[in-house]
């Protein structure tokens, strides 16, 4: 195995780009709750999860790949994942 090293730069800049998507992605699931008229706590409770968890992600935190599966198969939201080179993408459609 190839260890790469990333600059401070770029390491900054993978940071916000993960941010980013994670933002995005809270704010997709913001508006698709919204859109359902649900509170963070009954959404949390249609998923099965906490509503600490849906207030984190909504606010753009990391999640894991099962959190986003359940949140996809209870929504019916899709999305994929990338891993190339130590970076991992998120794409929703």
């Amino acid at each position: 195995m190839e260890w790469s090293w990333l600059s401070n730069e770029d390491y900054s800049k993978t940071v916000q780009e993960r941010q980013n998507k994670m933002s995005q992605f809270g704010d997709e699931l913001y508006r698709k709750r919204v859109s359902m008229g649900m509170t963070q706590f009954r959404f949390a409770e249609w998923v099965g999860l906490s509503q600490s968890l849906i207030s984190r992600i909504e606010m753009g935190r990391p999640v894991s790949l099962l959190t986003l599966q359940k949140i996809s198969d209870q929504t019916g939201t899709k999305f994929s994942v990338k891993v190339s080179q130590g970076k991992v993408e998120i794409f929703f459609e």
